[in-house]
């Protein structure tokens, strides 16, 4: 269900957004991106095939290409044989965007971080996994997210994946540098420099006097 709203919302941005022009992914720009899926977890654990996930990431862009981004989430995992647990993940991704001078960004990322279960802390928990934004205005996307999560907890690693959906919005993003504007070149008009009507190229007879009549040839 909340997957559904997050896409609506977007696709209602998209629409209101119709014609304006669309961005890129640009150096020196402050991103959150709030988000909301669904978590797969390993087959050794007694949960469900899909557990809901919602949170934020909070980044900064150090070039058009490379990004840190710090995630903070929350996992509600269902158990098969009903009832759920609180979980919590956090960490610090690093990021490289494909085409940033594009308004479609793919891009691969790896983190680190930690995962809380309930009251119990798992330390060590590293990601890596990769994605898209669709610029629909100059500071706002769309984004889809796909993470593999691996910890360690009973002295076996687990292995998790992650899918998310949200939007992103850039803040302080610095304006892209205008486009040149191609201006066609002035042609001057053809010269007629006795006032005959026919152009000086064609003018088999120059300097005629004025209010004569002349031929095609200007004699």
């Amino acid at each position: 269900m909340m997957m559904k709203k997050m896409a609506g919302i977007a696709a209602c941005a998209v629409l209101l957004q119709a014609g304006v022009a669309l961005a890129e992914n640009r150096a020196e720009t402050f991103t959150f991106s709030p988000y909301a899926g669904g978590v797969t977890f390993d087959g050794d654990l007694d949960m469900k095939n899909v557990s809901p996930t919602f949170g934020l990431r909070l980044g900064y862009n150090l070039t058009d290409n490379w990004a840190l981004e710090g995630v903070a989430g929350y996992i509600k995992g269902r158990h098969d044989g009903g009832g759920s647990t609180d979980m919590v993940r956090y960490g610090g991704d690093l990021l490289y965007n494909f085409m940033p001078k594009s308004d479609f960004v793919p891009y691969l990322a790896a983190g680190f971080g930690g995962f809380d279960v309930e009251e119990s802390k798992v330390k060590g928990m590293w990601n890596y996994g990769a994605g898209a934004k669709w610029f629909f205005t100059e500071n706002a996307a769309l984004r889809g997210d796909v993470r593999a999560l691996h910890y360690t907890a009973d002295s076996s690693i687990k292995n998790n994946v992650e899918y998310t959906l949200g939007l992103l919005f850039a803040v302080g993003a610095p304006k892209p540098a205008p486009k040149p504007v191609e201006v066609a070149p002035i042609v001057a008009a053809p010269l007629d420099s006795d006032g005959d009507g026919v152009i000086d190229d064609r003018d088999n007879c120059p300097g005629t006097p004025k209010g004569v009549k002349v031929n095609a040839d200007g004699c």
